[in-house]
């Protein structure tokens, strides 16, 4: 009696029509999800270790804020207009 081969993590066989082969193609994005918090723990652990330097950093976030503020506006009078 001859035994069949064990199958390991994502050798399983696709069935005809029950869309078993959608798992397999998604197993990619384990590692690429893996690469993602590492790179975000990395980033995490250089910004704890450097020095922010208060006033570049206000000035950075301030800059931000005025940014993001004059393209909320830009689209509120897009959609005014839009309106009209």
């Amino acid at each position: 009696m001859s035994e069949a081969p064990k199958k390991g993590f994502g050798d399983e066989e696709e069935a005809e029509g029950d869309g078993g082969g959608a798992h397999k193609s998604a197993l990619w994005m384990i590692s690429y999800i893996d690469l993602l918090s590492l790179l975000l723990a990395f980033f995490v652990l250089l910004f704890t270790l450097s020095n922010v330097d208060k006033n570049k950093f206000k000035s950075i976030t301030q800059s931000l804020e005025d940014s993001v503020k004059q393209t909320q506006d830009a689209a509120a009078a897009d959609n005014f207009k839009k309106k009209i």
